[in-house]
């Protein structure tokens, strides 16, 4: 349907277009929460599944690095009350995913204009995005030249680059990913009028779609 896609659904889409996304599932309760963190190992992430609710974080929508059953149990209810406030929310439950670190995390999407077509966005990730903006648009689909080039661009590159000792992330397959994003956004056009991939972790030559949401317009 159109309108904006579940979390889950946007990642579906993502995994459908070949990108490696953190797996997880829906729990409508805490019961189920506490099952599902079982059965997957801890720790875990909880993140509120719900109509209405676009910024997950800033409405404490999100719980990281939940070690045990008492955890997750409490990281649910105090995320359900949270929904309670919001007049616009119809909560669903929590998604429960495996707690993935990355060393440096970055945005990846899209946006659709009516006039210019397709366009790739790359920047820093996480939760200062929009603080931050540290951001480069290159029309899409965009070629693995140009989004290194993008990449290298980016304040926060020498992260990417192996800064104070960290492990220098592999730009080659960076840029193949943005590039698979940039692809899709072309395929797909006015129908997919933005998508945020947010963060992207990366770790290394891995990199893993944690969150990201995505408009859809029916043809």
């Amino acid at each position: 349907p159109a309108g904006m896609l579940s979390e889950d659904d946007a990642k579906k889409m993502l995994a459908l277009a070949g990108l490696d996304v953190a797996g997880g599932a829906l729990a409508p309760d805490a019961r189920s929460a506490v099952q599902l963190a079982q059965d997957m190992g801890y720790p875990v992430v909880l993140k509120i599944a719900a109509d209405g609710v676009a910024h997950k974080s800033d409405m404490g929508g999100v719980a990281l690095n939940l070690a045990d059953a008492d955890a997750v149990r409490a990281a649910f209810e105090r995320i359900e009350r949270a929904a309670s406030d919001l007049p616009d929310a119809r909560f669903l439950g929590c998604l429960v995913q495996p707690m993935v670190k990355g060393e440096v995390e970055l945005m990846i999407g899209s946006v659709y204009d009516e006039a210019f077509g397709p366009f790739l966005m790359l920047g820093a990730g996480g939760t200062l995005v929009e603080l931050l903006k540290d951001t480069q648009l290159l029309p899409a689909p965009a070629s693995a030249a140009g989004i290194e080039r993008a990449l290298r661009s980016l304040r926060c590159f020498p992260l990417l680059d192996g800064y104070r000792g960290r492990r220098a992330a592999d730009i080659g397959r960076l840029a193949a990913i943005a590039q698979r994003v940039s692809e899709l956004a072309a395929a797909l056009g006015p129908r997919l009028p933005e998508l945020d991939i947010n963060p992207l972790a990366i770790s290394g030559d891995r990199a893993v779609v944690l969150d990201a949401r995505a408009r859809w317009v029916s043809a």
